[in-house]
């Protein structure tokens, strides 16, 4: 059955039927360095560029995709996702001179418990069809924080703050 809407998949077809890859909401931030994700660092965070692949709206059938990659194990759907979000990074001139895929990193009690890191899946896929390394031993979660399901903007940036290290 396809994540998003529940229709029986065909023959060739994996975790999405193809109405449902073909009406992913896809952003195209990586064509806009001045995009709505961006902008949310600004006056944070020094950062070259911020995309996202397609839009999240709450109660959305696309919402059911994440939710699958993250919380029902399918890691795989996470690999696929990613192949083809850095197929359309590798279209955009901001993204071609990128070296290395970083995936951010669970606090270790948190990926015992999951059982995999769904950023480490995606990265992959973003490695596999842009053909770059990727590096999940760089980047260190140092603190344990709560779930950011149910924290606004502001307090999901306090809840992260601090909490990464580069190794």
């Amino acid at each position: 059955m396809c994540v998003t809407c529940g229709n029986r998949l065909v023959t060739q077809e994996k975790f999405l039927c193809i109405e449902c890859w073909n009406d992913l909401p896809v952003t195209n931030f990586h064509f806009n360095a001045e995009n709505k994700v961006a902008r949310l660092f600004w006056g944070r965070v020094k950062i070259e560029n911020a995309t996202s692949f397609f839009a999240y709206n709450k109660g959305s059938n696309y919402q059911h995709l994440i939710h699958f990659i993250k919380y029902k194990g399918l890691k795989e759907l996470g690999y696929e996702t990613g192949r083809r979000f850095g197929t359309a990074l590798s279209a955009s001139s901001e993204y071609n001179s990128i070296d290395v895929v970083v995936p951010v990193p669970l606090h270790p009690k948190k990926q015992k418990q999951r059982g995999y890191n769904q950023s480490e899946w995606i990265a992959g896929g973003i490695s596999e069809s842009m053909k770059k390394t990727v590096s999940a031993g760089n980047l260190q979660r140092n603190l344990h924080t709560s779930t950011q399901t149910r924290k606004n903007r502001y307090e999901r940036w306090e809840n992260v703050e601090n909490i990464f290290e580069v190794i």
